[in-house]
């Protein structure tokens, strides 16, 4: 296990990084403040990214149930173990800490179940990226799915 420290000048380049290889993980998003005391803004959802704007200085988690927004963060530390990374605490000007807990799930399965080729009476049919979530199956865009 490493926890790191990212500097602000390279929070863009880390956040879209992270972005491009934390898929099919779920997140859990904790805030901790004096004035709030312990929240869980969202439990378990299909984690979509993070980003940097440093223009309007804002971190934005998205996920598939919400989008979470921390104003003036000050400091981003990670814990990264072997199968990457697992918790991260973005701590804004406030001092409010901002927990984004993340998870693959034991239930799920491989990012990619399958991939193949049909040819069926000239049409070529892609069959889709398919990935489960409690029995659920979500299709990325972009792929006709075979019947």
């Amino acid at each position: 296990m490493n926890t790191l420290k990212i500097e602000k000048d390279r929070w863009t380049e880390y956040f879209d990084h992270l972005s491009n290889v934390t898929d099919s993980q779920l997140v859990t998003i904790k805030v901790i403040s004096m004035a709030v005391g312990d929240q869980v803004e969202v439990e378990d959802s299909p984690f979509n990214g993070i980003s940097y704007d440093e223009k309007d200085d804002v971190v934005n988690v998205h996920t598939h149930a919400l989008g979470h927004m921390v104003k003036q963060p000050k400091q981003v530390y990670v814990l990264e173990t072997s199968s990457g990374l697992e918790n991260m605490e973005i701590t804004d000007t406030a001092e409010t800490k901002h927990f984004c807990l993340l998870n693959r799930p034991e239930h799920w399965a491989p990012d990619s179940i399958f991939d193949s080729i049909k040819n069926r009476d000239k049409d070529i049919l892609i069959v889709a990226k398919v990935f489960t979530y409690k029995h659920r199956l979500r299709l990325r865009s972009g792929y006709r799915v075979a019947p």
